[in-house]
């Protein structure tokens, strides 16, 4: 399935943006805007994974190599025959599984702070965003009435308006934009995932960044990842949400 997706830069050197769970392409506008800006050689291609923003639901039971498919048959719809993948959480799972599908195209991963292993529960908390989500109502008359729900459940201002940004107007209602049963039963197959085999058979082409407070990329992971050859770096300072709690230092990362 080919995917929605917004280009940034008309450099030679091709590089797919893959946001993570929940998510969606523009999430990734300014951080795909500023690189591109900043390094005139390249082309970013940021398309919206299946299930998320405009893209159609994932199969139900859909798994990380039919996922990462869908990109690369994106991105080679797009004109790359050979490109990068820099994958934020959800993104980076999609992105080890293309790299093992198609060792051929992929030329480098960097996860954006998720590590290749299965995700203990509890860590991180989407277990209990997804279904709340999950439950919530499928329309509501105005903004502020589903905002309203979400906070009385216990979800954070922040993480209230990062879902709400799935939420549009229909012209009648204001409905979400996702099919949230199909991303609920994709949810654990996506956590359980298992790909330290995958940057073992290929450590020099993966990197990892991550976030200093946040609790994906454990210490333990580090030293594991080190034992294969493959380089960690650590943005200080910065949560999960990278690209958004420490948006100059993870530029400044990419760009060396």
């Amino acid at each position: 399935m080919r995917l929605p997706a917004f280009e940034r830069g008309r450099g030679q050197r091709v590089v797919v943006l893959l946001h993570g769970f929940l998510g969606q392409g523009r999430n990734l506008a300014t951080l795909s805007r500023r690189w591109a800006d900043a390094a005139p050689g390249l082309r970013i291609l940021v398309p919206d994974l299946p299930g998320h923003g405009s893209a159609a639901p994932p199969a139900p039971d859909a798994s990380l190599p039919e996922l990462a498919a869908d990109v690369v048959e994106t991105a080679e719809a797009a004109g790359a025959v050979s490109f990068e993948i820099v994958g934020h959480s959800f993104g980076g799972r999609v992105a080890l599984s293309a790299l093992e599908g198609w060792p051929e195209r992929i030329a480098r991963v960097t996860l954006l702070d998720i590590a290749p292993g299965a995700i203990a529960r509890g860590v991180g908390g989407s277990e209990e965003i997804v279904e709340i989500l999950a439950q919530a109502p499928a329309e509501v008359a105005a903004r502020e009435e589903m905002r309203a729900w979400l906070s009385a459940r216990g979800l954070s201002p922040a993480i209230a308006a990062w879902l709400m940004t799935n939420l549009v107007d229909s012209g009648k209602a204001f409905v979400w934009r996702f099919d949230r049963a199909a991303l609920r039963a994709l949810h654990p197959r996506i956590r359980a995932a298992d790909q330290w085999d995958v940057v073992a058979r290929h450590p020099t082409r993966v990197a990892v960044l991550r976030g200093g407070d946040s609790p994906y990329v454990t210490d333990a992971d580090v030293a594991r990842l080190a034992a294969l050859g493959i380089v960690v770096r650590t943005i200080a300072g910065a949560g999960h949400f990278v690209h958004i709690d420490a948006p100059d230092a993870l530029l400044a990362a990419l760009t060396e």
